[in-house]
C-alpha cells in the first residue's frame, strides 16, 4: 500500500513540538494522550498532522478533557478500520464533559462499523468541529450514535452518506455538500436544499418553507409636509405617524417586482391623502389605490396592503380598523 508523507521545513523546535506528524495508530493514540496527560512535561501538542492513512485496530476511547488540538488529514489521509479491527465505532466519547477537538480534511472509513463516534447521555461535547471531511462507507450508519449533548458544534462533510444521528442535544451549524443545516437543541432553525430554505424544517417543499410563526419587524416612521414619502427600500411593514404637517399626497419610492408592503396607520392628525399618484408630477413610483378610497386620508388603525410589480404599486387589500 502506497503511503504518503510530509516534511516539516526549518522551524522552531517550539512549533515542531506543537505539530505532531503521526505515521501509526499507535502514534495517534500517543500524541491525544500527550494533549491532556497531566503528567507530560513537554511542549502539548496543538496540530496533529496525518502523514499517512491511520488504519485503526480498535476503537480509540477519548477522555473527558479538554483537548485543545486539531487533527488535519490534509484532505489525502483517513482515520479507518484496519484488517483485524473489532468494534462498532471510531472513536469512544466519555462520560463527562470533553471540549476542543477539532477535525479538518480527514476521510472517515467504516467498513464493519455502523458508527463513527459513540457517546451516552452522559456525554456532554463542546467545540466539536470537523470540516472539509469525508465519509467512505461500505453499511449505513449514523456519524454519532448516542443520547449526546453537543455544544457549539460544526459539521461539514463534502458528501451525504450518513445520518448525523438520533436523540442527540445538538446546539450547531451541520453541512453535507450542498445542503445546510443549523441545528438548535434538536430543532432545525434553518436549512438550505436544492428545493429551497427551510425556517423551521430540514426539508423544505417550496422555495421558503416555514414551520413555526413569522415575523415582519416594523419600521416606524412619521410622514410631515407636503406630499410626504415612504422609502421602502428594505422594509415590509411600516408603522406610520401622519402629524398635523402632513398634507397632499403620501408618495412610495420603487419597490421590487413581486415586493409586498404593508402601511398601518397609527395615528393620523394631518391631511396628507393616500391617494393615485401617477405622472411627471409625482417622480417616484406610481401608486394605484382601490377604486373605492380614492382622495381618501388614511383613519387611525387602517391598514394598507400594496405590490409592487410593472413599474407600480397596487393596492391588495385594505381593514379599516376602529
Amino acid at each position: 500500500m502506497r503511503r504518503y508523507f510530509r516534511a516539516y521545513p526549518a522551524i522552531s523546535s517550539r512549533q515542531q513540538g506543537a505539530d505532531r506528524l503521526v505515521y501509526t495508530e499507535d502514534d495517534l493514540r500517543k500524541v491525544l494522550w500527550q494533549a491532556v496527560d497531566p503528567k507530560f512535561e513537554g511542549e502539548r501538542p496543538s496540530t496533529i498532522r496525518l502523514a499517512a492513512d491511520i488504519y485503526l485496530t480498535k476503537p480509540i476511547e477519548l477522555g473527558a478533557y479538554q483537548y485543545n488540538v486539531t487533527i488535519d488529514g490534509g484532505r489525502r489521509f483517513l482515520i479507518g478500520e484496519g484488517d483485524a479491527f473489532s468494534g462498532s465505532y471510531l472513536f469512544g466519547l466519555p462520560d463527562g464533559t470533553i471540549e476542543d477537538i477539532s477535525f479538518i480534511g480527514c476521510t472517515f472509513k467504516s467498513i464493519t462499523a455502523p458508527n463513527i463516534f459513540k457517546g451516552t447521555a452522559l456525554t456532554v461535547f463542546n467545540d466539536l468541529q470537523m470540516l472539509e471531511c469525508h465519509i467512505e462507507v461500505t453499511g449505513g450508519g449514523l456519524i454519532f450514535t448516542g443520547a449526546i449533548t453537543f455544544n457549539n458544534a460544526e459539521i461539514h462533510f463534502d458528501n451525504n452518506p450518513w445520518s448525523i444521528g438520533a436523540g442527540l442535544t445538538f446546539v450547531g451549524v451541520v453541512r453535507f455538500g450542498p445542503y445546510v443545516y443549523q441545528i438548535q437543541n434538536t430543532r432545525t432553525v434553518f436549512s438550505r436544499t436544492s428545493i429551497g430554505v427551510g425556517c423551521g424544517t430540514p426539508t423544505p417543499s417550496t422555495s421558503l418553507d416555514v414551520d413555526g410563526g413569522l415575523r415582519v419587524r416594523p419600521d416606524s416612521i412619521t410622514l410631515s409636509g407636503t406630499d410626504p414619502v415612504i422609502d421602502t427600500a428594505d422594509r415590509s411593514f411600516f408603522d406610520i405617524t401622519i402629524d398635523a404637517t402632513a398634507n397632499g399626497y403620501i408618495q412610495m419610492t420603487t419597490g421590487h417586482p413581486g415586493q409586498i408592503v404593508v402601511l398601518k396607520f397609527e395615528t393620523v392628525s394631518g391631511t396628507a391623502q393616500l391617494h393615485d399618484v401617477t405622472g411627471a408630477t409625482f417622480p417616484l413610483a406610481d401608486i394605484h389605490v382601490n377604486k373605492n378610497h380614492k382622495n381618501k386620508v388614511p383613519s387611525s388603525h387602517e391598514l394598507v396592503t400594496f405590490i409592487y410589480g410593472g413599474g407600480e404599486w397596487s393596492e391588495m387589500a385594505r381593514s379599516e380598523n376602529t
